[in-house]
């Protein structure tokens, strides 16, 4: 029989060595060829922490972890201004082939805490091509249906050496937010949780002098890494509330925060922009061939299906 555990800080060290082995289990599609694979380290809820008062419902079998959700419940910003709460299921793996009903156990776990906070709304991101969509596995058993909301494209843009012309000037991270929010108000924005609970390096805000265009630059080496097909670890940046008035205020700040990345060491950097957006951006940045271009997919109920959405790639 499974033993669910309902984790809100870190597991026990027997659990952490579990998860650990039941993780590196797991791949996920990056473009049209290659994979990847996460490792959240000692600490598994610390990444979802992250983001928002959570929850990580771990299934468990003679020792041995058979499924995970892991749900946050975080703010996001409609358009027009509004601002709820919603339940983001933010990782779902199951041991294959599945023992008894453990992903039916795991989700009455998450739905019924979900359920506890102040909204009904709720949803999760799902790279294109992963095996379950959670069309697949709600609208049963008292579980809400998932439908699909809008599509995103995530972008890992190589590290720029030469410095671009700027026009980006450093700022608090408060002002950023302010600018993200007005930036984003045509669509749905996820607000944001605590880049200092994830990131090593210190979160950087950054913001056109003309205010068309904002974001900050963190990364998620405190509590999420990334392995390839070959092993080797994907040492990347994140841009997370990234705003930009068009196209080509959007190009300006990711060529400067690029070569941030590069006076950093670090190779790369994620970013994800709507998938009407996607084309432009990366004709404008100008190389096409170097950057990897991975769509997802937003899934979710109670919340409207015409917007496009602003999320941070690290907290996906």
């Amino acid at each position: 029989m499974n033993v669910v555990h309902a984790l809100k800080e870190a597991p026990s060290a027997e659990l952490a060595s579990a998860l650990r082995t039941f993780e590196s289990e797991f791949r996920y599609p990056l473009g049209e060829s290659e994979w990847f694979r996460i490792s959240h380290g000692d600490d598994y809820t610390q990444f979802f922490r992250a983001i928002g008062d959570t929850r990580c419902f771990v299934a468990v079998r003679d020792g041995a972890v058979g499924g995970v959700i892991s749900i946050a419940r975080c703010g996001l910003r409609i358009q027009g201004g509004d601002r709820i709460e919603a339940a983001y299921i933010a990782d779902l793996k199951l041991r294959q082939p599945p023992v008894g009903r453990t992903l039916l156990g795991l989700l009455r776990e998450a739905v019924q805490w979900g359920r506890g906070g102040a909204s009904k709304a709720g949803f999760s991101i799902v790279m294109d091509g992963t095996n379950r969509r959670p069309t697949s596995y709600t609208g049963r058993l008292g579980i809400p249906t998932y439908g699909e909301l809008a599509r995103l494209t995530i972008l890992r843009i190589p590290a720029l050496s030469t410095a671009p012309e700027s026009g980006v000037r450093d700022s608090p991270l408060d002002e950023v937010q302010r600018c993200f929010e007005e930036l984003t108000d045509r669509g749905i924005a996820i607000l944001g949780g605590d880049p200092f609970l994830r990131s090593a390096w210190q979160p950087r805000g950054l913001l056109l002098s003309n205010g068309r265009a904002c974001g900050v630059l963190e990364d998620t080496f405190r509590c999420k890494r990334l392995f390839d097909q070959d092993g080797n670890e994907m040492l990347s940046a994140h841009l997370s509330l990234f705003g930009y008035q068009s196209t080509e205020d959007a190009v300006s700040l990711l060529k400067f925060a690029t070569n941030q990345c590069h006076l950093r060491g670090l190779p790369a950097m994620f970013v994800a922009v709507p998938r009407a957006d996607s084309d432009s951006i990366v004709r404008r940045l100008g190389s096409a061939n170097d950057i990897v271009t991975a769509p997802a997919t937003i899934f979710g109920t109670g919340l409207p299906d015409s917007l496009d959405w602003y999320v941070n790639t690290a907290e996906i």
